[in-house]
């Protein structure tokens, strides 16, 4: 009997860790709506044609769209004359971690970046011509995101597009 009921203790204990431990890789994963609200930051642009890199303030603007569990995503960057912006969504898919982002820029451009989440950092990439980019997204922190776009040219040149450090507006 003893035996028994310290074999029920003992599957009862292991039950409850496996459980605890779900639930905490489940807490360090990321949710969409985490990123909802209006952010702010700095960083550097690559300035098309010129290869120049311009120090850039920028804002994002996320919203959770929750009838279709997506975020719509805006994203503005501006220094003197020069404007960049792009609007998109992105989609997870928590059955497998996989992302999908689409987005169009200010000068009619569209991309479509496919990749996967781990934890708290997005991580996409998308072919144009024989370069690859990637894009990573990391929430530090709620309220502090690293974005990071670079490309990987066919010669294997790996360039720095855009690094940018956001801060949520608090209201």
């Amino acid at each position: 009997m003893i035996k028994n009921l310290a074999k029920i203790i003992n599957i009862i204990l292991i039950s409850t860790l496996f459980i605890s431990i779900n639930l905490t890789a489940d807490d360090n994963k990321l949710q969409l709506k985490e990123l909802e609200g209006n952010w702010e930051g700095t960083g550097q642009f690559l300035v098309p044609m010129t290869n120049m890199k311009m120090d850039i303030e920028g804002s994002a603007e996320f919203k959770y769209i929750k009838e279709g569990d997506y975020l719509r995503t805006a994203l503005t960057g501006e220094k003197f004359m020069f404007t960049y912006s792009d609007s998109g969504h992105l989609i997870l898919n928590n059955k497998n971690d996989s992302i999908y982002w689409e987005v169009w820029d200010n000068s009619g451009k569209h991309a479509y970046y496919t990749g996967e989440l781990e934890g708290k950092l997005i991580s996409g990439t998308r072919w144009r011509n024989k370069d690859l980019y990637s894009v990573n997204i990391l929430l530090k922190h709620q309220d502090s995101i690293d974005f990071k776009l670079t490309v990987k040219t066919a010669e294997g040149e790996q360039i720095d597009k855009a690094v940018f450090n956001l801060w949520r507006i608090k209201k």
